[in-house]
């Protein structure tokens, strides 16, 4: 399968576009990947339809996108949108390639979303069954929760896409009517308008650091950046894309959240985790064994 890539970067956003440039030539994507100027947002649209700039270039960038591909090429059977902060896997790659039958059947295939604490639970127990065996199924298009990051759209349902969102967001200028893109999306997901479903586990997910300067999330707000960085970890978590590096940000993200007061509450908690208890290890001193209360005393495997 062949897939038109279009990475949606405004110009100014020069280590984004460098990072993503260097990520998607270091892998072995099926299809053509081309980086895309992104709109800047429109001030008298904001104002009538209630989304800040960072929302409303976006859906600008997504409608100019969708209709100039309206009759894509044959040669690529799918397009591929994509936000300069996304993060595909190895495992993307050989899955876009040989891409089941059942894919076929939707106008939007969403790689990943938004992923806070409740849907984390919610997925993890399927997560650890899917991942081992390295297997990407399904999730019902209701439960898509947001972020456009990265999304798939066959090349027949271009027009149909592009109809519904430029009816939507050309409607619901006023008042304070307009959705953020991704929630347009859901709600056309809801209405029956377009049908959709999610991957999982996801083959791509979000890098951490395109989330400290988002022009979308990004409002000054130190627990809600740390928030935004924690859901981030969370959704790569349940992810094929490497996180191994992400536990490194984790401790001062739950300082800010927790602050020094809630630390002692979050360690106890942590240590009630049996699990984690049982992996703990001391360093085996034999002239401490007949201590009472003495871990030194215990093996050490």
């Amino acid at each position: 399968m062949k897939l038109l890539g279009q990475v949606i970067s405004l110009p100014s956003a020069e280590i984004r576009r460098k990072r993503i440039s260097r990520h998607l030539h270091e892998l072995d994507l099926p299809g053509t990947y081309n980086i895309v100027n992104a709109c800047s947002g429109d001030n008298d649209y904001r104002s009538h339809g209630g989304l800040n700039a960072g929302e409303d270039g976006l859906w600008r960038s997504v409608l100019s996108i969708l209709k100039a591909n309206t009759e894509i090429s044959k040669a690529h059977q799918f397009l591929h949108v994509l936000e300069d902060d996304a993060e595909l896997s190895s495992r993307f790659c050989s899955w876009a390639r040989e891409l089941p039958n059942h894919f076929y059947e939707y106008d939007i295939i969403f790689t990943d979303m938004f992923v806070e604490n409740t849907i984390f639970h919610a997925l993890l127990g399927s997560y650890k069954q899917c991942a081992p065996r390295e297997q990407i199924g399904r999730l019902r298009g209701s439960t898509y929760s947001g972020c456009t990051a990265s999304w798939l759209i066959p090349s027949r349902s271009i027009p149909k896409v592009y109809s519904a969102l430029n009816q939507e967001y050309y409607n619901n200028s006023n008042n304070g009517g307009r959705l953020p893109l991704d929630h347009a999306l859901r709600r056309l997901i809801a209405d029956k308008v377009l049908n959709a479903c999610i991957t999982f586990p996801f083959p791509t997910s979000i890098c951490i650091e395109g989330q400290i300067d988002s022009s979308i999330q990004n409002n000054g707000n130190n627990a809600i950046m740390a928030t935004n960085i924690l859901n981030t970890i969370l959704r790569r978590r349940l992810s094929y894309c490497d996180y191994r590096q992400d536990l490194r940000i984790l401790g001062p993200v739950m300082e800010q959240l927790v602050g020094d007061s809630g630390m002692n509450a979050l360690l106890d908690s942590i240590l009630r985790n049996t699990d984690l208890t049982r992996r703990l290890r001391y360093h085996r001193d034999t002239r401490l064994l007949d201590m009472p209360n003495n871990p030194q005393a215990e093996p050490t495997s």
